[in-house]
């Protein structure tokens, strides 16, 4: 019964040092895996501050090219501006002086008719209708 009892404490230290070493290795397992997943979640970290910074980088383009489209239709709204002044100022200054009779109504004429069919004159080249 001795050496059954010895065998068996034997046994039972056996199975307790390889489950030890079993919790050590997985321990240093554990531990190599926590740094591949820290170093994973730094790489990912870095991955999403550049994705972030180009994406800033395109928004911040975006704005200067609306700001500077804002900025040319604006002047473009100011040029028509003088434009239709200019156009509107002249026409009341030809309205005016047609009133007073300084000025005469110049109508065009396309069509003539010289004995015979009506023709339409275009530049210097004529068609018959």
């Amino acid at each position: 019964m001795i050496r059954f009892c010895g065998r068996l404490i034997a046994l039972f230290v056996g199975a307790s040092a390889g489950f030890g070493m079993e919790h050590v290795m997985a321990a240093r397992v554990l531990e190599h895996e926590k740094l591949e997943h820290a170093r994973d979640n730094e790489m990912h970290a870095l991955k999403l501050k550049a994705l972030s910074d180009e994406a800033l980088a395109a928004n911040q383009k975006a704005l200067a090219s609306t700001a500077l489209a804002e900025r040319q239709l604006e002047a473009m709204d100011v040029q028509l501006g003088k434009e239709r002044k200019a156009r509107e100022n002249a026409d009341r200054h030809y309205h005016d002086a047609l009133a007073r009779g300084i000025e005469r109504l110049h109508i065009p004429v396309r069509d003539v008719r010289v004995d015979g069919p009506i023709r339409h004159f275009v530049g210097e080249a004529y068609h018959e209708r």
